[in-house]
């Protein structure tokens, strides 16, 4: 819940982009629903700490991303996989 204030508020002070960065919180959030799931189910105590510190490297994983201006390498990719992974239905697939 947060998490989605958080990125509405910085979309909203930093303006947005073509590609609406903060677009595809549906499909994050059954993510994120399965990876804390996942921890938890495996150590209740320390599962909760495992699933932010996952979710926190992603974060970091995307700021490298933009640093090293991996992005630009988007285009090699097809629409439509784009398309599907922003998805509510797809966002399952895309990590599989």
């Amino acid at each position: 819940m947060y998490g989605a204030i958080f990125v509405g508020l910085f979309a909203a002070l930093f303006g947005g982009t073509p590609s609406q960065v903060s677009g595809p919180t549906g499909p994050m959030t059954v993510v994120m629903a399965g990876i804390f799931t996942h921890f938890v189910a495996l150590d209740p105590v320390s599962g909760p700490a495992m699933a932010f510190t996952v979710v926190m490297l992603g974060g970091a994983f995307q700021i490298l991303f933009s640093v090293f201006r991996l992005g630009q390498f988007i285009t090699l990719m097809p629409f439509p996989v784009i398309s599907g992974c922003m998805t509510q239905q797809a966002g399952f697939y895309c990590l599989s």
